[in-house]
């Protein structure tokens, strides 16, 4: 067997910089030889940091740089003319391209299982099938060996799994061959065996370089091996742990970061004394660090050592942070602190290493605060761009047929524009929102806004027309529901989005179809075009989840605007790079590493049998990409204690390295950032704000109230001073749902209707009179059927309680008078002050006498806070009675105040009398209400908010503007039900 050249560069050495310093070295009296050198590295970012090596290595000088090659270009036209890589008689069929792979393997999915199943859960189903058969490629499974796989041990519907697994048996086979392709990574596999085989037989007169590769996958390994065996070839591994006893060595398990090394050397045929290492620069920090880590990383089998190891030396910490914050959030800020503290050095560099791209973001948006922009190298998927939820808001606004909330946020978007100006069209949108969305909806799709929108305002009628002419047509076949050929929904969208697009200077197309996220979604628009025949009929609601799925899959990712000394990278970019600072983030069990996720085709004993590797080998090269990073001079570890408010449970490698810690007790360094964090968004001092006391002049304050207002200014006069002084209103909810006030409306005009109809005797079948008084009422109120199936029996129940009552009371009562309007002159300094109410219903009884009924549908207020005159409508409804103010009615003696409440529950209702005197009721309360107006007729009596906040209303609009919340003490023995 030949010698194998196999060398590793020390995870304690940058590694892009100690193999540029030592190729420089090895052919400074020979710079042709470099340029004849080829080395193959892991990815193209590898590329680019060898590259920028050489530069920082030769202080700038020109250079003949050697040819660089990311392993998954072997098969780019370009090297294999350049290198002569291969004969013609070895050529492969071409790839078949990934979104055509994707779209006949749903097909086949969708032909397989014909029931019960949509076109995005095939399209999901796809793509896990292409991920087995990728992992079937790189493992260089049979199939043939599924057929007999499932013995009787196993549970029966694994062979029903068997049976769905035909599709890349039997039938994917066929198809590849009809369509004269072959998969990517059967293609990619085919090529580096077929290399290997290559160079054995005629090894190549240049030197080859492989540089960075564990090998983890066997092709890749076979082309290792044959490069390693060459007269003039060298394999450079990352980070070979040569100081590892054999018995934990040996031991390494799948998940280690060292087995998928350990694996490669075992396929080569050499032991870890084979290998050499290759560079002479002195570590910027002290070995210390790499034997922690290695301790920390130490297979499960040999951990107990750690009882009996020689302590790690403080050393070892030197230039390490870690940082526990307590909100990704805070983890963010904490990061974007670090980064921005970097530039602050000339020419230092620093670079966030994270598998969390939602951190990452947060990283981007918080350097924003200085102006710093930076851009995340490992991209984003194309539906999260500014473009991609352009599509998507436009397919749900389309699809849910105009709902207020999807429509607003299509139109609000930054690419729709409309055919105007952004400042014309933004305004009508506002405008549309304020006037006509608020509130109840009047319909949906245009005919619903054409009835919304006033046909005198002119502008905005012709705004919709103008909105229906750009994506009506889109609208209306989504609102279709036919199942149709995927590229006519397609071709239907992007024309309402080109249309929707068009600024007053630019068309549609040229302010969507620019930049990374631009051109990716004219890849995958046309790839859909020229592929849509594939896919079979779908609904609306299929489509655009399809569309939806496909847009994730695409990252975007960034050529220009990345900032020259920070970085943000995901773990598999970050590979070979060691800048001065290494910010290693989102160390959190499920995040780095991520879970392990069951195999939804085969169990772990069949993928055993198979003779396929353990799903823990991706953990493996996490690890190997977190030793390698955590070895460099300056590291800053974080981690977030909670998510979203839910625990997280720390990395298992923090947690190994805190059991390490202990042992040779140590602890973490924490530095400050996380409080400088904190201190950065302090104000220096808090200001005590006091609650506002407005003063207005006396002749704008209100001269005219409702009883049902009368309570809002004793409880809070700032409410009375907001709304009839300032003239503020609170705006309705958009698209606002039917609601318990809706509920309580309705059966206040129902038993009003039943009340006037029979105002002093019942009618035969009085139930069923009512119930069909109630229901006319829900279908004007447009009940949908969701809310009818809630609303309906409580309705019911509410509805003959209140027959029930009335029978009990009909007899006594001379005549019901229902939503009586009052008023009445108050005599006060400053001129009458008019009190004005609407009862809810006045019974005349036969001796001559008055009872006053309000109806509720929530909690009536207690007795005692009518005494107490907190809850003054009854007894001023009384005195307004007693002094004439009813006209229908005329003067006469209240002898009953009494709450009906309409709960609709299952008792249906109760009544709730107030028992006191009504006569001193009425003069107490309507002498209070004489004593508010002279205090409020005083120039110097301010409106407060909330006097008393052991009073305050249960429902006030007016709070946010008193800051309530700022300056309240709440009393938490105010009466229950208050």
């Amino acid at each position: 067997m030949p010698a194998k050249n196999v060398l590793t560069i020390s995870p304690l050495l940058p590694f892009a910089d100690t193999l540029a310093a030592g190729l420089l070295e090895t052919h400074k009296n020979d710079p042709s030889e470099l340029a004849r050198t080829v080395i193959f590295l892991p990815t193209r970012r590898a590329c680019k940091t060898l590259h920028d090596a050489f530069l920082r290595q030769s202080n700038g000088k020109p250079l003949l740089l050697p040819r660089l090659i990311p392993f998954g270009a072997i098969d780019e036209e370009e090297t294999v003319s350049a290198l002569a890589l291969f004969d013609e008689e070895d050529s492969l069929p071409p790839s078949i391209s990934p979104l055509r792979r994707r779209l006949l393997l749903m097909r086949l999915i969708q032909q397989k299982q014909t029931e019960g199943i949509t076109a995005e859960q095939a399209l999901q189903l796809a793509d896990a099938l292409a991920i087995f058969l990728d992992e079937s490629y790189i493992e260089s499974v049979d199939f043939n060996c599924l057929k007999t796989l499932v013995p009787d041990e196993f549970a029966v519907h694994w062979q029903d799994t068997l049976l769905f697994l035909e599709i890349i048996t039997s039938m994917w086979p066929k198809i590849l061959k009809e369509e004269g392709v072959i998969d990517a990574v059967d293609r990619q596999v085919r090529l580096f065996k077929s290399q290997a085989k290559h160079w054995r037989e005629n090894p190549p007169d240049f030197p080859i370089i492989a540089a960075g590769s564990t090998g983890s996958q066997p092709a890749t390994a076979e082309l290792l091996d044959a490069i390693a065996a060459l007269p003039n070839g060298t394999v450079i591994l990352p980070g070979l742990d040569r100081a590892m006893d054999e018995e934990s060595f040996d031991a390494v398990e799948p998940s280690h970061p060292q087995y998928n090394l350990k694996h490669l050397l075992d396929t080569m045929g050499i032991t870890r004394t084979d290998v050499h290492p290759y560079g002479t620069e002195k570590p910027k920090c002290s070995s210390e660090r790499f034997r922690l880590i290695s301790e920390a990383m130490r297979p499960a089998l040999t951990t107990e050592n750690w009882r009996t190891m020689e302590k790690v030396s403080a050393e070892a910490l030197n230039g390490i942070t870690r940082i526990d914050c307590q909100s990704s959030q805070e983890e963010a800020l904490t990061i974007a602190m670090i980064l921005r503290e970097t530039l602050e050095t000339p020419s230092k560099t620093a670079a966030l290493i994270t598998p969390d791209r939602s951190l990452a973001r947060r990283v981007v948006a918080e350097m924003n605060r200085w102006g710093v922009t930076m851009d995340d190298s490992a991209g984003t998927n194309l539906g999260l761009t500014p473009l991609g939820t352009y599509i998507s808001l436009l397919g749900a606004m389309a699809l849910n047929n105009l709902a207020p909330y999807d429509l607003l946020a299509c139109l609000k978007h930054p690419l729709t524009a409309g055919g105007k100006d952004f400042g014309t069209f933004r305004h009508l949108v506002r405008r549309l929102e304020r006037n006509y969305l608020r509130g109840k909806r009047q319909g949906d799709g245009f005919d619903g806004l054409e009835k919304a929108v006033s046909k005198e305002d002119s502008a905005l009628t012709e705004f919709i027309q103008n909105l229906k002419i750009r994506f009506g047509d889109f609208t209306d076949l989504m609102q279709n529901g036919t199942p149709r050929p995927f590229e006519i929904f397609l071709n239907a969208h992007l024309s309402a989005m080109e249309s929707l697009a068009q600024s007053a200077d630019r068309t549609g197309a040229e302010r969507l179809w620019i930049g990374e996220a631009g051109q990716s979604a004219v890849s995958l628009v046309t790839d859909l075009k020229d592929n849509a025949a594939l896919m079979t009929a779908v609904n609306p609601t299929e489509y655009l989840a399809v569309l939806t799925a496909l847009m994730r899959g695409i990252a975007v990712r960034p050529k220009y605007g990345m900032h020259p000394r920070l970085d943000i990278l995901g773990t598999m970019e970050a590979r070979l790079i060691q800048p001065d600072v290494v910010i290693l983030s989102g160390l959190n069990e499920g995040t780095w590493p991520k879970n392990v996720t069951a195999d939804p085709w085969l169990s772990r004993p069949m993928r055993e049998n198979c003779g396929m590797s353990s799903p823990e080998r991706k953990i493996a090269l996490s690890a190997h990409d977190f030793v390698q990073a955590f070895c460099a001079p300056m590291v800053v570890l974080t981690r977030s204690v909670k998510d979203g408010g839910t625990p997280t449970v720390p990395s298992r490698w923090l947690m190994r390295l805190d059991a390490v810690l202990s042992a040779s007790d140590l602890t973490w360094p924490i530095g400050n950032w996380m409080e400088w964090g904190r201190q950065l968004d302090t104000p220096k001092a808090i200001l005590s704000f006091q609650p506002p006391k407005p003063n207005p002049p006396v002749d704008v304050r209100p001269r005219r109230l409702s009883i049902t207002k009368i309570e809002t200014w004793m409880r809070d006069p700032y409410s009375i001073y907001a709304q009839y002084i300032l003239g503020l209103k609170p705006l309705e909810d958009i698209d606002e749902d039917l609601n318990i006030a809706d509920y309580g409306t309705l059966l206040h005009k129902a038993v009003e209707e039943f009340c006037t109809a029979y105002p002093n005797k019942l009618p035969p079948e009085a139930v069923e009179k009512i119930l069909k008084i109630g229901e006319r009422q829900m279908a004007e109120f447009n009940f949908s059927a969701k809310a009818n199936a809630f609303w309906k029996p409580r309705i019911r129940a509410a509805l003959e309680w209140f027959i029930d009552r009335q029978k009990e009371r009909i007899h006594d009562i001379e005549k019901i008078y229902c939503e009586q309007t009052g008023e009445i002159f108050i005599k006060a300094g400053c001129g009458d002050f008019k009190l004005t109410g609407i009862a809810d219903r006045i019974d005349v009884m036969k001796d001559g006498t008055a009872r006053i009924i309000d109806y509720k549908v929530g909690t009536p207020p207690s007795e005692n806070t009518v005494i107490r005159g907190y809850a003054p409508q009854l007894p001023l409804e009384a005195a307004m009675i007693a002094r004439g103010g009813f006209e229908t009615i005329g003067k006469r003696t209240v002898e009953t105040l009494e709450y009906w409440r309409l709960r609709g529950a299952k008792d249906g209702g109760f009544i709730r009398q107030i028992h006191t005197t009504p006569n001193e009721l009425t003069e107490a309360s309507f002498n209070r209400l004489k004593e508010l107006i002279d205090t409020y007729d005083n120039p110097e009596t301010p409106y407060l908010a909330t006097p008393d906040t052991s009073v305050s209303l249960t429902y006030n609009d007016y709070n946010h503007l008193a800051r309530f919340a700022e300056w309240a003490t709440l009393d938490t023995d105010a009466e229950e039900e208050e």
